[in-house]
């Protein structure tokens, strides 16, 4: 029983490592870096039937800015940028890490309520006058 205490005291007491730590060497994801890219993605889309140049493309922004690998397929293909901006900028203003939980929740609730006001922004849409 005191032996069961002793190991539970230890794993209490492990330090909480971050779920994401981005790369020392990788730059940070910045809307310059999005839109560039995303133009990139067009020109190659508007000249190249192989799919290769793409992910050579894709690859790259991966390696660049330490972002996964559906992140740079979005933003190559101009989805969710704003939200991986402010991801990585908030992640840049706490030293780098995502470290908890917590910060994952936070991220979390605030997509669903900025889709939540998408959505009712979309009700007050009103075609444009000809």
């Amino acid at each position: 029983m005191i032996e069961r205490n002793k190991t539970m005291a230890k794993k209490s007491e492990k330090k909480k490592e971050p779920y994401f730590r981005h790369r020392a060497d990788a730059e940070w994801l910045t809307m310059d870096i999005c839109i560039a890219y995303k133009e990139k993605a067009k020109d190659i889309r508007n000249r190249s039937t192989s799919d290769s140049e793409f992910h050579r493309l894709c690859r790259q922004l991966v390696d660049r800015c330490d972002v996964t690998d559906v992140q740079a397929i979005n933003i190559l293909n101009g989805l969710h940028i704003n939200e991986y901006v402010a991801m990585y900028e908030k992640m840049r203003n706490s030293g780098g890490n995502a470290s908890s939980n917590d910060d994952k929740r936070e991220y979390l609730e605030w997509l669903a309520e900025k889709e939540k006001n998408d959505r009712k922004l979309d009700d007050y849409n009103m075609p444009d006058e000809d």
